[in-house]
């Protein structure tokens, strides 16, 4: 079922996420909320060898999260990918469970 309402978001056929993707309040990190003017770190791939490793290093043990760019990836590959998983989750369970092994 799980595999289902995944399948769903991942064709826009949902509007909103199940409940049980929702973690209680309770449960919810306190940090979660948006900080003005704060933003992730960005790092470009296109940056020196050993300058890419400092801000990745940097950014993660910081922040813990960044947004890459220049990951040479086209956009015109984004519908293909989408393709893909739309035929992943179209195959039967059983082949797709030997897909993910």
């Amino acid at each position: 079922m799980q595999v289902e309402r995944v399948q769903a978001l991942s064709h826009g056929g949902l509007h909103e996420l199940p409940a049980q993707f929702i973690r209680p309040a309770h449960e919810r990190p306190e940090n979660s909320k948006a900080i003005e003017g704060m933003t992730v770190p960005v790092i470009s791939l296109l940056l020196p060898h050993d300058e890419l490793v400092h801000e990745l290093s940097k950014a993660c043990s910081e922040w813990g999260v960044f947004l890459m760019t220049d990951y040479g990836i086209s956009a015109s590959l984004i519908p293909r990918l989408q393709t893909a998983g739309q035929e992943f989750f179209n195959l039967p369970p059983e082949e797709r469970r030997k897909l993910c092994k």
